[in-house]
């Protein structure tokens, strides 16, 4: 169900649960100023990125869909970004080749047809955020990928800074197999 759902997301683009997801998803540590995804100054938030009202039953709704398409976790009323697990299942929609190494920029772009709700950047923009770069770190120590960095490649892209983690730019992924 999860995986389906996912493969539709982008016809949803213009909808209130994905500009809200990706507003959210895009506010890095900044998500943290807020005591939750249904307080008054992340409804107002939501409420102008998303073009439209949103109401605190709206939000308390978006916070199921979130967390069971895998946008991050909760904790208390407290959104966490990591989205191992809806990047985990993109992959799997990606159909990539096991032990095929993936230059960044053909990795993003296929990643875009189904997760394009993570990112949504200009294109020019090689940043990824908190819940994107947490998910490929995590995917990495399971080592179901392997993030690559080579310092004499034109083409990088920025994980959002770990205190404890890999921080190295990124140039290719290595497709190893996602677990179950």
């Amino acid at each position: 169900m999860r995986i389906h759902a996912i493969s539709r997301l982008i016809s949803f683009e213009g909808e209130q649960f994905y500009r809200c997801t990706n507003a959210i998803v895009n506010l890095n540590e900044e998500i943290f100023k807020f005591k939750s995804v249904s307080d008054n100054d992340m409804l107002t938030f939501l409420s102008e990125k998303a073009g439209q009202n949103v109401t605190a039953p709206m939000a308390r709704g978006w916070r199921f869909w979130a967390q069971f398409l895998g946008f991050g976790y909760m904790n208390d009323f407290t959104f966490l970004p990591n989205a191992y697990i809806f990047v985990k299942n993109v992959i799997k929609l990606m159909d990539l080749e096991k032990k095929k190494e993936y230059q960044m920029d053909e990795f993003m772009a296929m990643f875009n047809q189904y997760g394009r709700i993570l990112t949504d950047n200009a294109p020019s923009e090689k940043y990824l955020n908190l819940a994107l770069s947490s998910a490929l770190r995590e995917l990495h120590e399971n080592d179901e990928i392997t993030i690559r960095y080579i310092s004499d490649q034109a083409s990088k892209w920025i994980l959002f800074p770990s205190n404890d983690l890999f921080n190295n730019p990124v140039n290719a992924i290595v497709y190893k197999g996602v677990k179950r």
